[in-house]
This record gives C-alpha cells, structure tokens and sequence, in this order.
C-alpha cells in the first residue's frame, strides 16, 4: 500500500465532512441559537471523554493487527474478537456509569437556563447507549487501520459523520430543536456504522470462525492499552477542560463563541492525522533508521505545507468569519481563531513523534507527558480566562501545545537539527499572530507587514522544497513493509 495514497484518503474522509459543517453550521444555529449550541457542544464533549472506557482497545487493535501483518488470519481474527467483545463490555458500563453521574454533572452545566437542564436529562438514556455503540466501532475501524484498509475504513466513515451533522439539522428544522431529539439523530448513523464496519472486517482482517474471547491476547492488549486509556482520560479532559471552566465562569453563549472557531481550527490538523494515521502501521515494523527517516520526513512535509496554509488563514480569517457567521460572532471569534491557528500548527507537527511512539509499542511518554500538562495547564487557564476572557483561554492553549510539541519530539529521539529547523517559521507564524491581533484590518502598516512576512514564508518553503524531496524519495511508499 502507498502512504502518499493512504493519507490522501485519510483526508478526503475528513475534508468531506467538514464541507458538510461549513454549510450546515449557520443555518444550525440560526434555528437552535447559540445557548443550545453551547450545551450541545459541552455534551459532546463530555460524551468524547466518556471514550476511556475502551482502554486503548481501538489502538491497540491497530498496533496488534500491523505487526501481524505475515500472521494467519486466525490469529489476527482473535485479537479483533477479544478486543470487539472486550470494548462492547467496557463501553455498556462506561453507558452505565455516565447514566448514573449524568445527573449531577449536567445539573452544573447550564445553571442559568432550567429549560436546557430538562432537555438534557431527558437526553441522557440517548448518550448512555452512544457510548457502547461508539466504543464498539473503534475497535472495528482499529482493525482496518491496521490492515491500511484506508479507503473503505474512510468511506464507511464519511457516511456516518455526514449523516451524523446533516439528520440533527433535519430534525431542527422540523421543529424538532430539543436536545432529546437532535441527540439520538446523531446517534442512529453511528449505529448503521457499526454494521458496515463489522461488514468489511470480516473480509479485509478476515475474520474467521465464531467470534471468540482470549484472555491471554486481552492481557496483552491492555498492557499496550493501559498507557493509551491514560492519554484517553488526561487528553480529552484537556479538550474539554477550556469548555467547563469557559461554560462556568462566562455562560453558554460564551463556550459557543470559544467553541466555534476551536472546532473549526481542530480540524485543520487533518493532514496531520492524516499522515500519521497512513503511517502509524509502518512504525509498529521496520528498523529503527527506517523510522527515522520516515518521521524525518514526515515532519519536513508538514512543515512546508502546513507553514503557508496557517499563514495565509492567520491574516484572512477575519474576513473569512464575518462573512460566513456575521459580524457579532465574529467579533467575539476571530481573535480566538487567530490565537489557535498557531496553536494548529504546533499541534500538527507533535502528531509524528506522538504516532511514532504508539507505534513502536512505546506509549507510556506520551501518557505521563500528558498526565503532566494536567495541573500546570488548568491552573493557566483559570488565570489567562479570568484576565483576557475567551482569548485568553486560547493563548492558554496554544501554551500549552507548544510544550507538548517540544517535549514529544525530544521523547521521540528526534534529532536536535530536525527540531531546530522548525525555529524560522514558527518565529514568522508567532510574529503575524501579534500582527493581525494588535493592527486594525485597514492600517497600511499590517498589510506592508503581510508582504514582507508572505515574501519571507515564500522564500523559506521554496529553499526547503529540494531537500525534503530528497529526503522523501528515500523513504519510498513500501519500504518498510516486513
């Protein structure tokens, strides 16, 4: 399999479903209202975090099913059924728990509007029966990946993610704009998921005989899968942490002011996940030098076209807000877009040395990394939050991404010169993130300065060009296939 093509399907499975956001977002929430939006989004929040409970299944799923790539098709069918079974078991009481606890956490959640706390308990059965659903095809799509089934792992799940935006809309039009009703229409798409998955499992793994527990493979799975559970817990409390503490202090319209350019930005990191979900199944084989290489590479890649891209987005999102959600919204959301565009490209480049290690089997840095940003990040947050508002939740953010991106690269092995490199144009990003947040749109000075940094940025990717081609054709697409 090529990883050129791999990551472009990777991709386009996460392209097509943001261009399906961008057309229904305002219109969704014309209808809802940003408070609505607000609980909505604090709710999937929650419910992503409730995610830990497959104990690093779908991953280690993944890393498993790579490294027996020259095995029998038995002895790959009983890693996919232990962890399928093992996730369905741990995902109904993840749905349990998350019934039991729903009470008292949304009760805090919207304490100023007691017509969104009835909607949400209400709602509650509806996210207790996602989260067994959601785990479940995890641990399918974790198999596919680990085959480097990209295509039909991404067609499977544009379906489901397009339908997931595109029925709740449906519904709110309808009349239908209580959270028990857009709830389970996100839900039924992720259920249908779970069969088409399961559905190209059986052909591609293959899976084979009746399905079957081991213990012995599940012990195996969560020795590899302990250390992801602990990123699953720390990473999405981190994501969802800024939201809270934002939904507390400032109220819901204030998470959905934060929220819509964060949710936006995130999915910039597309060809980042992209690439490091294409590769991630290499560096579970190969020689060290061939991992080296490879992430060498992969970092030079993104660099040269994530650089230009967050560039251009940093000096034009301003325009681009206003004129897709309106001058109040976007009053109130540029200057966080334009804080966590930086933010998008550190966290690009920390996605190789983070795939890097899970792949190797090595996951534990990653988890005591993230355990460690914990407290040092909440504490800034408060802080920056209650000096600079929503903004300030954003530079907290950006913070801390830029630590984890230092740190990750440095556990990783990566040599000091290939992080060292990296030092020119995040220097030219920073630069024209104060630029754009201190200069008005229509000072002469702020446009002289986009010519000078753009012909700067332009200069840097045409002088890098040659050598990461020359580094990338020495990494040809099958070379590390045992």
């Amino acid at each position: 399999m090529s990883i050129r093509r791999d990551t472009l399907y990777n991709l386009a499975g996460q392209l097509i479903p943001l261009a399906v956001t961008l057309v229904t977002l305002p219109r969704f929430l014309e209808i809802i209202g940003t408070g609505r939006y607000g609980v909505l989004a604090i709710t999937w929040a929650i419910f992503g975090y409730f995610g830990l409970f497959d104990f690093g299944m779908s991953q280690a799923t993944a890393q498993r099913v790579a490294q027996l790539e020259g095995a029998s098709s038995h002895e790959r069918s009983a890693v996919v059924w232990t962890a399928f079974c093992a996730i369905s078991i741990l995902g109904s009481i993840g749905g349990l728990l998350m019934w039991t606890l729903g009470q008292l956490v949304f009760s805090n959640i919207t304490p100023r509007d007691i017509g969104l706390q009835a909607e949400l308990h209400a709602a509650l059965p509806w996210l207790s029966l996602a989260l067994p659903i959601t785990l479940s095809a995890s641990a399918l799509a974790g198999a596919l990946q680990g085959r480097e089934k990209f295509l039909a792992l991404n067609v499977v799940q544009v379906m489901v993610t397009s339908f997931a935006l595109v029925l709740p809309l449906a519904a709110a039009a309808a009349g239908y704009i209580a959270l028990d009703w857009l709830i389970p229409a996100t839900l039924a798409p992720r259920a249908l998921g779970i069969i088409l998955l399961f559905g190209l499992c059986r052909r591609h793994v293959p899976l084979t005989g009746p399905m079957a527990f081991d213990a012995r493979r599940l012990r195996s799975l969560l020795g590899y899968g302990g250390w992801i559970t602990v990123t699953a817990m720390v990473g999405p409390l981190l994501a969802v942490a800024d939201r809270l503490i934002i939904g507390t202090a400032l109220g819901t319209s204030a998470v959905a002011f934060y929220t819509i350019p964060q949710g936006l930005v995130s999915r910039g990191v597309m060809l980042a996940g992209s690439l490091s979900g294409a590769i991630f199944p290499r560096f579970a084989v190969g020689t060290r030098s061939d991992r080296d290489d490879l992430m060498r590479g992969a970092l030079q890649v993104l660099a040269l076209i994530m650089t230009p891209v967050v560039f251009m987005a940093i000096w034009f999102v301003a325009p681009l807000f206003n004129l897709w959600l309106g001058p109040d919204i976007a009053a109130a959301s540029v200057p966080v877009a334009e804080v966590l565009l930086l933010a998008l490209w550190l966290n690009s480049l920390a996605y190789m040395p983070y795939a890097r290690l899970q792949g190797e089997g090595n996951p534990m840095p990653v988890a005591v990394l993230h355990l460690a940003e914990l407290v040092p990040y909440a504490l800034l947050l408060w802080l920056l939050l209650s000096t600079w508002g929503i903004l300030g939740a954003a530079v907290a953010w950006t913070v801390r991404v830029a630590v984890d991106a230092m740190l990750l690269l440095v556990l990783s092995g990566a040599a000091t010169r290939d992080y060292g490199r990296l030092i020119i144009p995040l220097t030219m990003l920073l630069s024209s993130t104060m630029m754009v947040l201190h200069l008005p749109p229509s000072s002469p000075l702020r446009w002289s300065l986009f010519v000078f940094f753009f012909g700067a940025i332009a200069l840097w990717v045409g002088r890098r060009i040659p050598s990461t081609m020359q580094l990338v054709a020495v990494v040809p697409a099958n070379s590390l296939k045992p």
